[in-house]
């Protein structure tokens, strides 16, 4: 049986569960069928296959199509200011269940690694916000000198929040923030799909030091899968200068980033530098994790080790423990040359 009302009283609109919109029609009285909210009416034959009606603004109502455009998410600026719409954000820490969102900015790993999206709306401090991490960003100010339509955009490093079409290099962290769909100084839209591209030392196949030295190559290893840092000789017949660096409160136990022989070497020369030293430090060189030399210093010198002639073969792995810490000691740099 097929009912109709609308929202003044007079029953016309029909609304029947499991029938087309074919037989709802000849089951519906010749009335108009609508739907009444206090400064809208929408008629509930128009809209296309798919749509819903929706609330479209303050007291107004209307056929939307049932997608989003964009995937929306939650948060809450913490930043101390307010947070305008289309800068960058990252995520850090939590208000209650929801993220906190900060500025982002690409000259520094903690405010660039987790850069999620671009803000929905202005929102001032200590308040929700929608942030956008994916989809269609509308209603922006893209008219940008130098900016074209379909330029990859990325985070910009020298302002908090900004986005910049010119990919950050040197330190700098390259994250990719979206791409430039309309270039217009009050509707402009931008694709927003956020890629932190990763560093090598972010790479779970990669080891190196935090602070590479200059001119290091990465090397691989077979044994472990996993690429290494290494210094190839400069020159003569010196195929490896390799240091090992320690620093900071040291104890024994505390080892160097290894070096990966990629072919056979004789370890031929040791040099160990100490500054703040007192007492006696011993530094194990190791391959394949057992003992290969043993270095010593006391001073606040350089102690040399020559003619050593240790032999290592390809993928060798060559590492340098602190086997005994002594009093004092702030930095220690032991070099390896092998030929």
């Amino acid at each position: 049986m097929a009912s109709w009302f609308d929202l003044k009283g007079t029953f016309q609109t029909i609304f029947k569960i499991g029938k087309s919109k074919t037989a709802i029609d000849a089951d519906a009285p010749t009335a108009p069928r609508t739907f009444y909210m206090p400064d809208s009416t929408v008629d509930l034959r128009g809209g296309t296959e798919g749509q819903i009606i929706s609330q479209t603004g303050a007291n107004t109502i209307g056929w939307l199509d049932n997608y989003s455009e964009a995937l929306v998410t939650g948060a809450f600026n913490d930043t101390g200011s307010n947070i305008t719409k289309g800068q960058v954000v990252y995520f850090d820490g939590r208000q209650g269940d929801r993220p906190k969102a900060f500025l982002a900015q690409a000259n520094a790993l903690i405010t660039s690694e987790t850069t999620v999206g671009l803000a929905y709306e202005t929102v001032g401090t200590g308040l929700d916000i929608r942030i956008v991490e994916n989809g269609l960003l509308k209603g922006l100010n893209t008219d940008v000198v130098g900016w074209t339509e379909g330029d990859i955009l990325w985070l910009d490093a020298a302002a908090a929040g900004g986005i910049t079409n010119v990919r950050p290099t040197g330190s700098n962290y390259a994250i990719e923030i979206g791409i430039l769909v309309r270039k217009h100084v009050n509707e402009g839209v931008i694709l927003v799909r956020v890629d932190t591209n990763p560093k090598i030392n972010q790479l779970q196949d990669v080891s190196i030091p935090s602070a590479p030295s200059n001119g290091q190559v990465l090397t691989y290893n077979s044994s472990t899968s996993v690429w290494y840092a290494a210094t190839p000789g400069s020159g003569g017949s010196t195929k490896y200068v390799r240091g090992f660096t320690f620093s900071g409160a040291l104890t024994a136990g505390a080892s160097g980033v290894p070096l990966v022989i990629t072919s056979s070497a004789t370890l031929d020369k040791i040099k160990v530098y100490g500054s703040g030293v007192s007492g006696s430090w011993q530094f194990d060189i190791l391959k394949n994790g057992s003992p290969l030399y043993s270095a010593s210093i006391s001073t606040s010198a350089v102690v040399s080790y020559s003619s050593l002639a240790l032999a290592t073969s390809e993928n060798d792995i060559i590492t340098c423990v602190i086997a005994t810490a002594g009093s004092t000691g702030t930095d220690f740099s032991i070099t390896l040359e092998l030929i």
